[in-house]
């Protein structure tokens, strides 16, 4: 009966049917073993993150109080509001800390690692810039309890954009009146 339907596929060799078979499981197989692989690599990534961030957290606890801030509130949820196409859409945000000094109150982001504690990292900025506005403060606190640094980001309001276009613009505005005015005296002496 298998020799019958072997022939079916157009061999007398069976050997060349199971290894083809036999192939096909075998890459099958590989194929998922290396998500099973992945995936689990992906998520010890991510606990190892986790991890990671709740100890910088709990540093930075102890590193603001150290530093004269006193805690409020931790993981604060807030929601705040965008307009998008005339529409109203409301935004969750989770701040890290309230704290307070002197008597003025701040909102604390934690970050630790290598790059995220630097406002040279876009999304860092990015995320001050986004609890500055959300908060409606000014002052945001970017702590990294790992090199035992507190930054004091002032976010202002109606940041303007670079002004390298602006100065090429007057640059050829002064250009275009400075070939006018000569050519008014070019034509004046000529004339004149």
């Amino acid at each position: 009966m298998l020799r019958l339907s072997l022939f079916a596929f157009g061999t007398d060799r069976p050997h060349v049917i199971l290894a083809g078979v036999l192939g096909f499981l075998a890459a099958a197989f590989v194929a998922l073993l290396t998500l099973w692989v992945r995936r689990r690599y992906v998520r010890s990534r991510l606990l190892r993150r986790f991890r990671r961030a709740r100890v910088a957290e709990d540093k930075a606890v102890q590193f603001l109080d150290e530093s004269g801030y006193r805690v409020i509130a931790q993981q604060v949820p807030i929601r705040y509001s965008l307009w998008v196409d005339g529409r109203e859409t409301e935004v969750d945000l989770k701040l890290d800390y309230v704290v307070e000094r002197n008597g003025q109150r701040y909102v604390a982001e934690v970050k630790s690692g290598e790059v995220a504690p630097s406002l040279a990292h876009a999304p860092t900025r990015r995320q001050l810039i986004e609890y500055g506005l959300a908060t409606q403060t000014t002052d945001v606190l970017l702590v990294d309890p790992d090199r035992r640094s507190i930054a004091v980001v002032s976010i202002p309001r109606g940041a303007r954009p670079s002004t390298v276009g602006g100065h090429v613009a007057i640059a050829i505005v002064y250009f275009l009146l400075g070939a006018l005015c000569s050519a008014s005296v070019a034509i004046w002496r000529y004339y004149g």
